[in-house]
């Protein structure tokens, strides 16, 4: 086929109409071309882009932790209460939501309490320093605040529960000595038991967990009744009051 142009320039050239329309059709050729090839490459470059977070989710659910620590339990008005003591205990934990963890454990305060004669006379009252044990039972509400994942490992929680205090050794060798009659020694019982607090949980594997927990146990004491006589002139003193126990404890874990 010959292809026949009716309207050519003297001398064989093309006309500048004609040029002209041959020079859009290249650069619509050029456009689509470019166009095609941006197209083809653009998924490419998004799936190999790789945008860094801070948050990583945790695969697993469960996690049991062994923990050590320090408290400071106030001893109450009377002084006969726990004093200082060595904390230590376990705890299971299962996350039952987004936010939501259940614990369930047991804490042991190891202390000391100032055992006193409210026979004597007021600056005679002291006898000596004995051991005390404390356990506790407790189920424990968790709110992590980062949800189920960490942020740059670290997963920062708040918590509030309750469970029971109980004396699991009670050493009364001072108030034997002296044969203090069973209404003038202090004994701690068993008592209910309120918990807050809040810690972080610093996830340093998928499997291994270190927690640092502040916590404030609440339980209530009973003056003996020894010393709500007023003859012993120890002033107005109430039947029981409630204490806290602030403590301080640092945690290895186990998830799965």
């Amino acid at each position: 086929m010959v292809l026949k142009l009716s309207h050519a320039a003297p001398g064989g050239s093309i006309p500048d109409s004609k040029r002209m329309c041959l020079n859009s059709m290249r650069m619509a050729t050029i456009r689509i071309v470019t166009t095609t090839m941006v197209l083809l490459w653009l998924p490419g470059a998004i799936e190999c882009q790789v945008v860094p977070s801070p948050y990583r989710f945790l695969e697993s659910k469960q996690e049991v932790v062994f923990f050590v620590g320090t408290s400071d339990p106030s001893p109450g008005q009377l002084r006969i209460g726990m004093g200082s003591a060595t904390v230590y205990g376990g705890r299971y934990s299962i996350d039952v939501g987004s936010t939501l963890t259940v614990e369930l454990g047991t804490t042991i305060f190891a202390g000391d309490r100032e055992v006193r004669d409210p026979r004597r006379a007021a600056g005679d009252r002291h006898l000596g320093v004995s051991d005390l044990t404390v356990t506790t039972l407790e189920a424990r509400f968790r709110l992590n605040l980062t949800g189920h994942r960490s942020w740059h490992r670290l997963r920062p929680f708040v918590l509030v529960g309750g469970g029971l205090a109980f004396a699991t050794s009670e050493d009364t060798t001072l108030e034997e000595a002296v044969e203090l009659p069973a209404t003038d020694r202090f004994s701690f019982g068993t008592r209910f038991t309120a918990i807050a607090g809040g810690g972080i949980a610093i996830h340093a594997s998928p499997r291994f967990t270190i927690r640092l927990d502040a916590s404030l146990n609440l339980w209530k004491i009973t003056t003996p009744p020894g010393f709500t006589d007023l003859s012993r002139d120890f002033g107005p003193v109430p039947d029981s009051e409630w204490v806290g126990a602030p403590a301080f404890t640092v945690g290895t874990a186990i998830r799965f």
